[in-house]
């Protein structure tokens, strides 16, 4: 099988990558090795998002999967240090000014139908076990769709859209820990837990400071709630407890969270991740790109993670587009696609390490304090944190560095 694109794994990046390479003329295999979309993490979404889905054709979809709305976040960054930030006090910067907490097997499954009807053909059950190279120059996939059943496709670009598997960055040993955020993640759902909502019904994430970290809160369909806890690598080593043991301290240490945990019921495994974050020095080679996950995950604190995927999916399109016009698809020629999504992962990246530094010093100089008093200060924070990277300048928030 000879195609122009394959792209290995169907969560949002590689979904929309491959719908929008299908809608520029494109033949697209997309391989994703799961028989159906499954849990997955990341399920706080930004406003930013309706651009991409309305250019993807999926917005009707994705407002009638009955996702709950989402209007904003409350930051707790220290006891009786809480901050409300609402993404529709500026509307006039994103198509709507909400977005929705979704389960992210629903979600998944919505932009990978629409990648198979906007003509991507789509092989589900498809194990990637080996990414093909001539020399330097990747080449195509060797895959699985039964045990022992091995079969090969091949390609003028290949896409890695594989997550926190990184099939290509293994490959090269490319992938290795962001050396200032070494944190790992614990989180599970709840069902029938408390949660906090907005006058109209609709429903925010809240993210709390704890003891080694912090906690989010993302309330989902009916009465499921997903409560995770990111805590400093170091922190978890010293304390010498199990994941279960840490987690559930983390939770009882946050009187608002555990009275909301309090009598619910647990409805899935505590799912851990030692290393959450880490870095790729370079996503595009001779033949190939990283889209998303694939090319590295800096922390969830923003929920940044799928609107950069889906940003990420677009431009590495034009310059997949673009190459197979040109007969050009040399990591020289996809350069353009890393230094465009360069730009907003800097962006968020900077504001994660200072979240960071606000939870350590504990105190009220912060930008969520100043923002009280700034209008200005507040626009910029909240388009920043809806996912207007490229709508607002960081350097422009004053005392942000």
């Amino acid at each position: 099988m000879d195609y122009e694109t394959i792209v290995v794994g169907g969560g949002p990046a590689g979904s929309a990558c491959a719908t929008f390479l299908a809608q520029r003329g494109h033949r697209v295999l997309l391989l994703e090795k799961e028989p159906e979309m499954g849990f997955k993490v990341g399920e706080s979404l930004l406003p930013a998002l309706w651009e991409y889905w309305n250019k993807l054709g999926v917005t009707e979809k994705i407002e009638a999967a009955g996702f709950p709305i989402k209007r904003g976040v409350w930051f707790k960054t220290a006891p009786g240090a809480d901050y409300l930030l609402r993404t529709d006090e500026f509307p006039e910067y994103f198509i709507r000014p909400y977005t929705f907490h979704v389960d992210r097997a629903t979600y998944d499954r919505l932009l990978l139908e629409n990648a198979r009807e906007k003509g991507v053909e789509v092989l589900m059950g498809a194990a990637v076990s080996e990414a093909l190279f001539d020399g330097g120059r990747a080449t195509g996939v060797a895959f699985e769709t039964a045990p022992g059943e091995r079969r090969t496709a091949r390609c003028k670009v290949l896409v890695d859209a594989t997550g926190r598997s990184t099939l290509l960055s293994s490959r090269l040993s490319r992938r290795y820990s962001h050396p200032k955020l070494r944190k790992a993640a614990f989180y599970t759902h709840f069902d029938g837990a408390g949660r906090r909502l907005n006058e109209d019904g609709s429903t925010l994430t809240d993210i709390h400071a704890t003891e080694g970290g912090w906690l989010w809160c993302i309330p989902l369909r009916g009465d499921l709630t997903s409560i995770g806890a990111v805590l400093d690598g170091d922190f978890v080593k010293a304390s010498g407890r199990s994941p279960e043991d840490l987690f559930a301290a983390a939770v009882q240490a946050d009187p608002e969270i555990a009275a909301w945990t309090a009598g619910a019921r647990q409805t899935m495994q505590l799912h851990r991740i030692p290393s959450i974050s880490y870095l790729n020095d370079d996503f595009t080679g001779d033949g190939f790109l990283m889209i998303g996950d694939a090319s590295l995950f800096i922390d969830p604190i923003f929920s940044a993670g799928v609107t950069i995927a889906m940003r990420g999916a677009e431009f590495a399109a034009d310059a997949i587009s673009e190459a197979l016009r040109s007969g050009d698809s040399s990591a020289a020629a996809f350069k353009k696609y890393e230094q465009k999504i360069r730009v907003p992962i800097s962006k968020i990246t900077r504001m994660i390490v200072n979240w960071y530094e606000i939870m350590k010093r504990k105190d009220s100089g912060n930008i969520f304090e100043w923002s009280r008093s700034s209008p200005m200060l507040r626009e910029r924070l909240i388009v920043l944190l809806s996912g207007g990277y490229d709508k607002i300048d960081l350097d422009a928030i004053s005392k942000w560095s």
